[in-house]
C-alpha cells in the first residue's frame, strides 16, 4: 500500500489548510461560536483558575441517549462530536452529536451500536475527512468479536473492517485517522505477531479496504499494549503510546518511520522508568518545532496507593524534545495526589501562548478529578493550577479525554457524575 510518503502534496496542502483555518479560528471563533480542530493546538485562550466558570452541557440519561462518554468531543461544521461507552438503543454505546442552539445544545444520537456484526463499546472519538464523514473504531463487535473500524456519512455507517483476531490484531481502542489520501490507520490492543499489539493501516480499494498491520509490537524493549490513537507528522512518520514494555516495563513513546517502499521501520522515543512516568496511555501533541507532548497515568514523585503497574506515583506530563542524538525527556508537571489532581488518563490541549491544558481522573478539592493548566514560565519551568475539581452538587466526576477548544471555552467530557450518574458534557468559561 503506497502510503502517506508517495502523497507528500496532500500533507502539505492539509498543512495549509490547518494553518489558514487556525488563523481564521483565532480571528472569529468569538464571534461564530465556533473553531476548527487545528485549535485544539493552536487557540489563543487562557483559563484562570480564580474566575473560570463551568457549565454541564448535557447530562446523559443512561438510556437510548448514551452513557458514559470515554471519547474525546471533535468539532465539524459547527456540531460537536463524540461516542459514548455504553447505553444507546441495545446498550453497546453510540456516536452523538451537540448541536447550538439558543438555550446552549440540543443532543442526539448518530448511531446506536447494536453488537454483532454493528460493533460495539467505543472507547476512543472521533475523526472526520474533508467531506465530513466521521471515523472510528468499537473495541468489541464485528465478525469475530475482535472489533470494528467503522465510518458514518449520510447514507449510514459502513464497516470499514472486522477485525479477525491473532495476528490480524484486535480490541482497537484508540481513534482511527483518516489522512488526505483516503488511508485509514490506528492501534489495537492486542493481536499482532506476538500478540502485544499492532498498528494497522486500512487502504482503500475497488471493493472497501484492504488491511494491513504496519507493525506488531513483540512485548518487550519495543513497547505492548498501544491503547491510544496515532500522531502523523507531514513525512508520514506516525508517532504512539504503549502502556506497558520498554526497557523497565513502564511503557513507551515508539515511532514508525515509513519507507517508500511501503514498510515501517519502529524506533522507542522514550522508555518509561516510573520516575518520569508510567503507564502513558492518550494521544500525543506535536509543536511546530517537533517537540511531543503527552501524559503518563502513572508514575512520577507523589504518593497515591491505588495507582497501577507496580511503579507508583500519580502521573505525569512530558514532552519530548528532538535532538540530533534522538529526544531528550523533560517532566515537566509530577501530580501529587491532592488538590493538584492525579491520574491524568487523557491527551493535552496546548495554545499558541504556550499554556497546557489537560484533565486527571482522580484528586481535586472533591476527589473526582480536575482540569489543569500548566503555564510556562522564563527559566522554561512550569506552574501548575487547577482550574476546576470535579465532583461537586450535579457536577461530572472522572474526567478522562480531551479538551476540546469551541468558542471562546474548553469543553471536554467526564465518564460519570452528572444528574444521573451516567456522565456529562461540559464547558469552561474564562
Amino acid at each position: 500500500m503506497g502510503h502517506v510518503p508517495t502523497k507528500l502534496y496532500a500533507k502539505f496542502a492539509t498543512l495549509i489548510a490547518a494553518l489558514t483555518l487556525t488563523s481564521l479560528a483565532t480571528l472569529g471563533a468569538a464571534a461564530t461560536g465556533a473553531t476548527s480542530q487545528a485549535g485544539k493546538t493552536a487557540g489563543r485562550h487562557r483559563l484562570d483558575p480564580n474566575v473560570s466558570t463551568e457549565q454541564i452541557v448535557y447530562s446523559f440519561q443512561g438510556g437510548s441517549d448514551g452513557a458514559q462518554p470515554w471519547g474525546d468531543l471533535m468539532q465539524a461544521g459547527g456540531v460537536i462530536y463524540s461516542t459514548t461507552l455504553l447505553g444507546g438503543a441495545a446498550g453497546m454505546g453510540t456516536v452523538f452529536k451537540l448541536v447550538p442552539s439558543r438555550g446552549g445544545f440540543a443532543e442526539s444520537v448518530v448511531h446506536s451500536f447494536a453488537g454483532g456484526a454493528d460493533g460495539a463499546y467505543p472507547w476512543q472519538g472521533l475523526t472526520s475527512d474533508f467531506l465530513g464523514a466521521l471515523y472510528g473504531t468499537t473495541s468489541s463487535g464485528g465478525g469475530t468479536n475482535a472489533g470494528t473500524v467503522y465510518k458514518l456519512s449520510w447514507n449510514g455507517e459502513t464497516i470499514l473492517y472486522s477485525f479477525q483476531g491473532g495476528t490480524d490484531g484486535s480490541y482497537p481502542t484508540g481513534f482511527s485517522n483518516e489522512d488526505p489520501i483516503g488511508n485509514v490507520y490506528g492501534t489495537t490492543e492486542q493481536g499482532g505477531s506476538a500478540g502485544a499489539g499492532s498498528v494497522f493501516a486500512l487502504s482503500p480499494t475497488q471493493n472497501g479496504y484492504a488491511e494491513r498491520i504496519i507493525y506488531s509490537f513483540q512485548g518487550g524493549n519495543d513497547g505492548q499494549t498501544p491503547h491510544g490513537g496515532l500522531l502523523e507528522d507531514l513525512f508520514g512518520g506516525l508517532y504512539g503510546t504503549t502502556y506497558f514494555g520498554g526497557t523497565t516495563g513502564a511503557g513507551t513513546v515508539f515511532k514508525l518511520t515509513p519507507s517508500w517502499q511501503g514498510s515501517y521501520s519502529e524506533s522507542i522515543i522514550h522508555s518509561f522508568n516510573g520516575t518520569d512516568g508510567s503507564i502513558p496511555n492518550a494521544n500525543l501533541i506535536q509543536d511546530l518545532t517537533g517537540t511531543l507532548y503527552g501524559t503518563a497515568t502513572w508514575g512520577g514523585s507523589g504518593t497515591c496507593s491505588y495507582s497501577y503497574g507496580g511503579f507508583g506515583g500519580c502521573g505525569t506530563v512530558f514532552k519530548l524534545t528532538p535532538s540530533r542524538n534522538g529526544y531528550t525527556e523533560t517532566t515537566l508537571h509530577s501530580f501529587q495526589g491532592g488538590a493538584d489532581g492525579a491520574g491524568p488518563n487523557g491527551g493535552l490541549f496546548k495554545d499558541i501562548l504556550g499554556n497546557i491544558y489537560g484533565t486527571t481522573y482522580y484528586g481535586g478539592a472533591n476527589g473526582a478529578g480536575t482540569v489543569f493548566v500548566l503555564t510556562p514560565q522564563r527559566n522554561g519551568s512550569y506552574v501548575e493550577n487547577v482550574v476546576w475539581s470535579f465532583g461537586g452538587p450535579g457536577d461530572g466526576a472522572r474526567p478522562a479525554a480531551t479538551l476540546l477548544l469551541y468558542g471562546n471555552a474548553l469543553y471536554g467530557t467526564t465518564a460519570h457524575g452528572g444528574a444521573n450518574g451516567q456522565g456529562t458534557v461540559f464547558s469552561l468559561t474564562p
